[in-house]
């Protein structure tokens, strides 16, 4: 069902899927003097059951075009009618391809409209792209240097801030650097933007209900690597790596890299090591310890983040600062401890873990420790089999879509009926051990939905579940 607006401009685009990212890139699209074309899947009728949709149809309804419930051959039928289609994060081109329909990434329309000579960082991988995105605009932000952050990365300063906001922002324009932390979605489909620094924090199975191949989520990952002018990547690609390699791209028809630096962490210190003449810089660091527990996902991060910043600044210029840890929302979050008939229990909320390295992560930050987890939702691409070793000694308490495919892939697992019952049987779990202190760990390892519309959802909803635990047990 199509919503035509009153007044038409003479430059057309589509916009496929009004999420977050979606309704960005029509207001993006309006400011650049196009009228929008937005296409959701939705009805009206459920597109208007949030208060924020509500509000972006009014506003915009005069202003563009909506097309709800839309199919396919919708945007097919009228593919002369727009100079491109812009996907929103998530939204596959395969089918758009295939029709001969100009689509173009958030990502590639973007860079295509940001100030001549920007510089502009990509920052993806499995695990740990915002942190790094996070700890690397703290250090500029220290260095004095101006700079736009934005992405898949949620709120920056209390505020959502997508790719398309940096269009939006006229602080953005006044900035020649841009911290983009960018998904294996946004950039299957994206061609046409040549980063300055592509960076890789790790890469490992996930998102295989979406990717149609780990190869072609691989791909996506590193396919802007020849197109970039620095690459910053993990030893190996592989997660919670103590060290980090920055490569200079040397650009001919087929591409070389060169290696400038290593970037590794030496007990409490960051090294910065020059390739050339082995000149080390040593970093000083805090943060990155909390209650004993050794956080070395986010050590991981922070010298991905030092990585990407030798590329930008003179790395003597690191050593005026102290590197320190940023604590995200719902990673690796330590909410408290709490006295559950004398016996000590740390509860971490680690909501933001949507995949099984996510998850490998959380538990190796608590090796040696009495573990009591709370996993599942919907699995994606993935089998829990394949950390069924790596599990063995904690207890687990399964919630979600797939708690009984969960159960059998792990041979082991309580089953409980939603988030709440799960977190009331650890803690009886807890009561009936002989074991003095406990790590009460939600770090689910699979996606948020049917249950939570994402993982801040399912975060807050633990939140309040642990918070209102204090209050009747103090």
């Amino acid at each position: 069902m199509s919503e035509n607006c009153s007044v038409m401009g003479e430059k057309r685009a589509g916009v496929i899927g009004l999420g977050v990212s979606g309704k960005k890139i029509s207001q993006a699209l309006l400011k650049l003097r196009y009228h929008p074309i937005a296409f959701e899947k939705k009805r009206k009728e459920e597109f208007l059951q949030k208060e924020e949709n509500i509000r972006f149809f009014e506003e915009n309804k005069d202003k563009m075009e909506f097309v709800f419930d839309y199919k396919t051959e919708d945007i097919i039928k009228r593919k002369e009618e727009f100079e491109f289609v812009v996907l929103s994060s998530g939204i596959k081109h395969d089918e758009l391809a295939k029709n001969g329909i100009n689509f173009i990434s958030e990502l590639d329309f973007v860079s295509q409209n940001l100030p001549e000579n920007s510089k502009v960082i990509l920052i993806t991988g499995t695990k740990g792209k915002g942190s790094i995105a996070l700890i690397t605009s703290k250090i500029l932000k220290k260095l004095g240097l101006n700079h736009f952050v934005g992405g898949n990365i949620g709120e920056v300063e209390g505020k959502v801030s997508t790719l398309s906001d940096s269009i939006l922002s006229d602080e953005a324009k006044k900035t020649g650097i841009f911290l983009f932390e960018v998904s294996s979605f946004q950039l299957r489909s994206s061609a046409k933007i040549h980063p300055y620094t592509l960076a890789i924090s790790c890469i490992e199975k996930d998102h295989l209900d979406y990717h149609p191949s780990f190869f072609d989520y691989f791909f996506s990952k590193i396919k802007l690597s020849t197109q970039s002018e620095f690459v910053v990547y993990s030893e190996k690609f592989a997660p919670l790596s103590r060290k980090y390699e920055v490569s200079k791209v040397i650009p001919s028809h087929i591409a070389s890299f060169e290696k400038i630096f290593d970037v590794e962490w030496r007990e409490k210190k960051i090294v910065i090591k020059e390739s050339k003449n082995r000149r080390e810089i040593e970093l000083d660091s805090e943060g990155f310890e909390i209650d004993g527990i050794e956080l070395e996902g986010a050590k991981s991060n922070a010298i991905c983040a030092v990585g990407i910043l030798t590329t930008l600044i003179n790395p003597e210029d690191l050593k005026k600062i102290k590197i320190e840890n940023i604590q995200k929302k719902f990673s690796f979050e330590i909410l408290g401890k709490v006295k559950v008939e004398g016996k000590d229990v740390i509860v971490i909320n680690d909501s933001k873990s949507t995949n099984l390295i996510s998850l490998k992560n959380a538990i190796s930050s608590l090796k040696g420790r009495k573990i009591v987890l709370i996993a599942g939702g919907r699995v994606k691409g993935f089998s829990f089999s394949e950390i069924k070793d790596f599990l063995s000694e904690a207890e687990v308490f399964l919630i979600g879509e797939a708690k009984e495919e969960i159960a059998k892939d792990l041979g082991k697992g309580t089953i409980c009926k939603n988030l709440e019952d799960a977190f009331r049987k650890s803690i009886e779990f807890i009561k009936k051990s002989s074991e003095k202190e406990f790590f009460l760990l939600f770090s689910p390892g699979c996606a948020s939905f049917p249950d939570f519309e994402s993982a801040e959802h399912r975060g807050k909803e633990f939140e309040r579940i642990f918070r209102d635990f204090k209050e009747t047990n103090k």
